[in-house]
């Protein structure tokens, strides 16, 4: 496979000793690009639609999955779910939704466009097998 990332799963800011750096390899082409720096922070921040008082920071997870078609996409979990914040008897449960992001990356390391909604809580904007 020509290209490929150094990590496919990052925890980010929540795990102050991980390193979250995610690194875009494309052999075929000799391009190396960070899309995620060591402290969790996604480079080349494109925005995200519709949201415009989000920054670009990884507070919980963010993944590079790949799509039915082969594409690459980060997906992006900017909210967990309210019981991300609770023990296991519940104590300290919240009531938020989870929400995830998701933008495509192109074959350079780039982000193609903005960030959209992937999922908040159990409605989902995108049916990932017809990307």
């Amino acid at each position: 496979m020509d290209i490929d990332f150094t990590q496919r799963v990052v925890f980010g800011s929540l795990h102050p000793n991980e390193d979250s750096t995610i690194i875009f390899v494309n052999r075929a082409k000799c391009i190396r690009r960070t899309i995620v720096d060591r402290s969790g922070v996604i480079v080349g921040f494109p925005g995200v639609e519709g949201l415009e008082d989000i920054s670009p920071q990884i507070c919980f997870r963010a993944s590079i999955e790949t799509a039915p078609s082969g594409r690459f996409y980060m997906l992006w979990e900017v909210n967990p779910d309210g019981r991300f914040y609770g023990d296991e008897s519940g104590f300290g449960m919240e009531s938020g939704e989870e929400l995830r992001l998701y933008a495509f990356i192109d074959g350079e390391g780039r982000f193609e466009d903005k960030f959209r909604i992937y999922n908040r809580g159990s409605d989902r904007y995108i049916d990932p097998n017809k990307m």
